[in-house]
């Protein structure tokens, strides 16, 4: 089973868990994997409020195949219903109960409860706390889990999201734009965006880029992202993605490019943005994913040699201008 297709059923259920109002969370290693601690992970196991645990039930049934209930020692959840949804392992719980040295630990969610969040696609996807899980792991004796979160320095909540761009957002888009005008530096990853006096035209001129049916000549099917930081709502990056490369992108763009906001930089965002922006190409399905960049770059060559990537070559441009490609391969 693919990462893509485990996110791609992820994103399924959440569009209609966040549509009928359904308090969730995702737990695991699937929220250790969408928080870049772990690469790899098999199933889905959400948590649900006990008071939708009906209701989640019945949305899941109509998605899936209900397996029969499987009893263990170690375990007594009191709603434990495990689903194969488009080939993927769901396992849906609430008021979920460890056994250990013979007393019994309950944990539940409820209405109202306020969990850490991300984007995926088009659609919110809430995360349990690692400290919570740190905890259940040491309930359930998973020592390989438990070294893996003791080495990690802190706990921060996810800051960046990646959204499509919307009407909503132009204030933002036009702030983001001018801070780059003004300054005369290129903005990569902005498909043309300064060069568009209005930005209704652009955001029609994207909606063109994501369908391969009327992707104008010489470009690609490619998606595009604001990268917002959750505590201000500011637009402190952008993203594009492109699904396929043609010669020009082979040589010197590959499969994405981005931009960091000038007085947003030096904070780590690039990094952060980059990784959330692989995680996307997962859930289109591409990999390996060529990332690109000029050799007198030094703070973009970190930030992809931080997201593993392996330099092929170096190609050099018309103008003189060298340029260094190098490969991120995922986990599949």
């Amino acid at each position: 089973m693919s990462i893509k297709e485990k996110l791609n059923a992820l994103c399924k259920i959440a569009q209609t868990f966040n549509r009928e109002k359904i308090t969730w969370n995702l737990g695991s290693s699937g929220m250790l994997f969408l928080r870049g601690i772990v690469h790899q992970f098999n199933d889905l196991d959400l948590m649900i409020a006990i008071e939708d645990i009906e209701k989640a039930a019945i949305i899941l049934d109509a998605f899936g195949d209900r397996l029969p209930p499987r009893s263990t020692q170690k375990y007594q959840t009191k709603h434990f219903i495990e689903y194969i949804i488009d080939g993927v392992d769901v396992d849906l719980m609430a008021e979920f109960v460890i056994l250990k040295d013979q007393q019994s630990y309950t944990f539940e969610i409820h209405k109202g409860d306020v969990f850490d969040w991300m984007m995926l696609g088009f659609e919110t996807i809430y995360l349990a706390s690692i400290k919570e899980w740190k905890y259940y792991y040491h309930l359930m004796e998973r020592h390989d889990k438990i070294s893996i979160l003791e080495s990690i320095s802190d706990y921060h909540s996810i800051e960046l999201y990646l959204k499509k761009p919307s009407q909503d957002d132009i204030p933002n888009i036009e702030q983001f734009k001018h801070a780059f005008v003004v300054r005369e530096e290129s903005l990569h990853g902005g498909c043309g965006l300064t060069g568009f006096d209005n930005i209704n035209d652009w955001l029609n001129y994207l909606e063109l880029l994501n369908h391969k049916e009327t992707v104008p000549a010489g470009r690609v099917l490619s998606s595009e992202y604001l990268c917002i930081r959750k505590s201000d709502d500011k637009m402190v990056g952008i993203v594009n993605i492109r699904h396929e490369l043609d010669d020009e992108l082979l040589k010197h763009g590959g499969h994405i490019g981005y931009s960091i906001h000038p007085d947003e930089r030096q904070k780590g965002y690039a990094k952060e943005q980059l990784r959330l922006a692989l995680l996307e190409c997962q859930r289109i399905g591409i990999n390996p994913i060529l990332i690109t960049c000029n050799q007198h770059n030094e703070a973009s060559r970190k930030t992809i040699l931080h997201a593993k990537g392996v330099l092929e070559n170096t190609f050099v441009e018309e103008d003189g201008n060298i340029v260094e490609r190098y490969w991120v391969t995922m986990n599949t």
